[in-house]
């Protein structure tokens, strides 16, 4: 991913995450990982590059027509959690810290 085409991701999460988290509600999970994510995207402590991998998965997760719709009933979610899942591990024990609900401030 290039820098402008990250930039341009960057910006659809920001534009789309809230919206996209308040319909599934806090019922789900997947949310409070998606949430760490989030705040990984938007520390500015952390590299472009490194976040490029984040912001996939979460505009994975926005989009509604992945590799199973959103919209199939039970399963519709099974592969963004599978996406999410694997970008955290790949993370590692560092990514612990954006749990937290204050861990970054929004830039």
């Amino acid at each position: 991913m290039e820098r402008e085409e990250y930039d341009a991701q960057v910006q659809f999460v920001l534009q789309t995450i809230d919206e996209k988290l308040a319909r599934l509600s806090k019922k789900l999970g997947i949310v409070k990982h998606v949430l760490a994510l989030y705040r990984y995207m938007i520390d500015p402590e952390v590299h472009w590059t490194k976040k490029a991998l984040v912001v996939g998965a979460l505009v994975y997760f926005i989009i509604p027509t992945d590799a199973i719709p959103d919209f199939t009933p039970i399963i519709g979610y099974v592969d963004d959690a599978a996406v999410i899942a694997a970008v955290i591990k790949t993370l590692g024990k560092g990514f612990l810290k954006y749990y937290e609900e204050g861990a970054v401030e929004r830039a």
